[in-house]
């Protein structure tokens, strides 16, 4: 007598974070019938993926609590904009490139800032149709440019996820964690699921999108032994990048000068001139490319001293305990220092303005995700991190900075001071990565390069896709969530294409 043939799911989205939401209602939108899974619950992560989930052999930002319902949406300041021309084309310090030209995504950016922003225009339109910002951009020099982010909406994906909870065609599983995926015929996948009980179960599906992040899509594929294709022992996990993010310095100026940057000054939440929307200085794309240079810029605020030793400063190789010691010294002498600093400035008739970047690293193949040998209280491997910055990535990003000095001070804009000890060459550059993992699971058109194609279908292994940051070849200086989302929009579209 033969057993009863599975219940097997038409689609099933692994990860309930921003990015499960939207491509889960998209599919919806399309009478598709949509289970969506999640480890986590709906305000707490639970025990089965959390931070110690991870085994970290280089320091890390992950924050806490982001492992459920919503993911980083909950403590994501919302921040969008595109990547720039620049970030999809190689040059002479980064040999990959996109496997397609940045104007094939415009159109999903339109509808994806239309969801979030109630505004359909790119950040080019945006920035040409903004009458004070052209106005700023017509004083400063040609080889300077804007780079634009807006800030989002961050409760739509609290609203996208209660229309799809009302759809018939919806399910949401929580405290659901997806451990490995096996192949179950030509058409359909198994999936393996554990609780926060530990106990097991299995699901069926013609049809599986990974949204979860980068770093659990990474694992879930190297746990998935039967899942193959031909990149996977060579690349699968490498390439690991991160983007740099904090404070580097400041610029002094004199007081009669500091005209344009009181215009480009930000709020201490990062927006100009109060509007829902802020701009960072970078040099020209086409001087990018030339040079080699890794895609960054500057946003500039009111002074403020940024201290070496802070807790979540991870500039110097320092112990906790020490690191808490000279944290004290330092607060104390900056509370002799400061005020006298302060009358120094209105004595000389000068302005001081803080520096925080924003900059791309570039690929390095020897910066890992892996599994451990270690488990969990479930037996399941964890995660091995091991961030790797590339000497290139720290070069490059010294020469930028340098030439940002030069030019400032050519064009009578400041001196722009940056930390001392980021400019030195015997230390790898390290401002902190901000916990936009990205990378390891690279797109491409070539399968024996990439882990996916153009359509995100990972290759050899038709209708398991993945929609996370771990696809792009490169990184930038933007925070990915846009570019996924904007990709979230193209698979859908691809999706809906192939099934009519």
């Amino acid at each position: 007598m033969s057993s009863k043939a599975p219940e097997i799911e038409s689609y099933v989205v692994v990860g309930a974070g921003p990015v499960g939401i939207v491509i889960s209602s998209l599919l919806l939108k399309q009478g598709k019938k949509v289970v969506l899974t999640e480890a986590g619950d709906f305000n707490t992560e639970s025990n089965l993926l959390n931070r110690n989930s991870y085994e970290f052999k280089s320091k890390s930002k992950i924050p806490e609590s982001v492992h459920l319902v919503g993911g980083g949406s909950t403590q994501w300041h919302g921040r969008v904009g595109q990547f720039a021309a620049c970030d999809y084309s190689n040059n002479s310090s980064r040999p990959q490139e996109w496997p397609y030209d940045f104007s094939t995504l415009d159109n999903y950016f339109q509808k994806f800032f239309d969801l979030v922003l109630h505004d359909s225009r790119l950040d080019s339109d945006f920035l040409n149709n903004q009458k004070f910002l052209q106005e700023i951009k017509e004083k400063l020099p040609s080889c300077f440019d804007f780079r634009l982010y807006r800030f989002s909406n961050l409760q739509i994906y609290n609203k996208l996820l209660d229309e799809s909870l009302a759809n018939e065609n919806f399910t949401l599983k929580t405290n659901f964690f997806c451990t490995e995926i096996f192949l179950f015929s030509d058409s359909s996948y198994k999936l393996e699921y554990i609780n926060s009980s530990g106990e097991k179960s299995i699901m069926y599906s013609n049809n599986i999108i990974i949204t979860c992040g980068t770093l659990q899509s990474t694992a879930l594929l190297l746990r998935s032994d039967s899942i193959q294709f031909p990149a996977k022992e060579k690349f699968l996990g490498h390439n690991l990048m991160e983007h740099f993010d904090g404070f580097v310095g400041s610029i002094v100026i004199k007081k009669r000068n500091r005209n344009l940057l009181n215009l480009l000054c930000l709020t201490s939440d990062r927006k100009l001139q109060n509007q829902n929307y802020g701009v960072g200085l970078s040099l020209h794309s086409d001087e990018i490319k030339e040079k080699g240079l890794p895609n960054m810029h500057l946003e500039i605020t009111k002074f403020k001293k940024k201290f070496i030793f802070e807790p979540r400063t991870n500039v110097l190789n320092v112990s906790s305990s020490k690191r808490a010691i000279l944290y004290f010294m330092e607060r104390i002498i900056r509370k002799i220092l400061d005020p006298l600093l302060f009358i120094y400035d209105i004595f000389i008739g000068q302005n001081r303005y803080s520096v925080w970047m924003k900059g791309e690293e570039f690929p390095n193949f020897n910066s890992t995700l892996s599994l451990s040998e270690s488990t969990d209280q479930y037996g399941i491997r964890k995660l091995k991190y091991s961030h790797e910055i590339s000497n290139i990535t720290s070069t490059k990003i010294r020469e930028e900075l340098k030439y940002f000095s030069k030019r400032l001070v050519e064009f009578n804009l400041g001196i722009f001071r940056p930390y001392r000890h980021l400019m030195l060459s015997r230390l790898k550059f390290y401002v902190g990565p901000n916990w936009h993992p990205m990378g390891s699971t690279v797109m491409g058109s070539n399968p024996l390069l990439s882990v996916c194609d153009t359509n995100l279908e990972i290759h050899s292994n038709k209708n398991l896709y993945l929609l996370n940051a771990g696809i792009f070849p490169t990184g930038s200086n933007q925070n990915p969530t846009a570019m996924v989302m904007a990709h979230a929009f193209k698979l859908a579209d691809h999706l809906n294409s192939r099934d009519s």
